[in-house]
């Protein structure tokens, strides 16, 4: 009996790049819309091994769409500044730049008193805005600070579960903390206790001493350095 053999293999199409990122305005024009494409962590493609053909890339085919809009964030400030303010970057004045400002008590307060209310839990205005004002309105640690409190808490919030769950949020992060710590040298450590102190003129005599910020060219360094690694704006 004789046998057949069927090869049944399909070759898929390759789309090249630029059809991929044309794809948002030709389904905007066929279907008479406008699209609003997010991409978070933008800043993170800078890492990619071919940044910079991709960079290029993506501003040649997004300046021409018009039914498409991009909105593009990032949490490394200066990275996402190195990408968009630079005069030598293909993403330089390619669109409005916004800086988020940290969300202010006004809209924090009611927002963590409803959602202990929604639980059959309570906690007061002042108790809201100071766990605000313990973790100076960071998004994260005002969220893991309210869950901590939330879940440790049966009726209604007290001065004990406010005091105790910091100190979680404390311990919780530790590990973190430690590790960004080791990365510093004695100098840099010494410049972000100036800057939580408020000092302004880390140059001036007193401020060198107190806080051993060393040699001129070592201040200068050290403040680049911890831009770089968003401990400081």
């Amino acid at each position: 009996m004789n046998s057949v053999e069927v090869n049944l293999k399909v070759n898929p199409v390759k789309e090249s790049p630029e059809n991929i990122l044309q794809l948002p305005e030709r389904i905007a024009e066929a279907k008479g819309i406008k699209i609003i494409v997010c991409i978070d962590e933008f800043q993170q493609l800078a890492n990619l091994p071919k940044w910079k053909n991709l960079e290029a890339m993506l501003r040649a085919e997004w300046q021409l769409q018009h039914h498409t809009t991009y909105c593009l964030y990032g949490s490394k400030m200066h990275m996402m500044k190195d990408i968009f303010n630079k005069a030598n970057s293909p993403f330089f004045k390619f669109g409005q730049l916004m800086n988020l400002k940290r969300i202010a008590k006004e809209y924090w307060i009611p927002y963590i008193m409803s959602n202990f209310k929604k639980t059959g839990k309570t906690i007061s205005e002042s108790q809201a805005e100071c766990l605000c004002e313990r973790v100076k309105y960071n998004s994260w640690y005002v969220q893991q600070y309210c869950f901590f409190l939330w879940s440790h808490t049966d009726k209604e919030v007290t001065q004990e579960l406010l005091d105790n769950q910091l100190q979680l949020v404390l311990d919780t992060n530790e590990d973190l903390f430690l590790t960004e710590m080791d990365e510093l040298t004695p100098t840099q450590i010494g410049m972000l206790k100036a800057i939580a102190s408020g000092e302004k003129h880390f140059n001036a005599k007193d401020v060198v001493e107190t806080y051993g910020l060393g040699q001129p060219q070592s201040i200068t360094r050290n403040k680049k350095v911890l831009v770089e690694k968003d401990l400081v704006e």
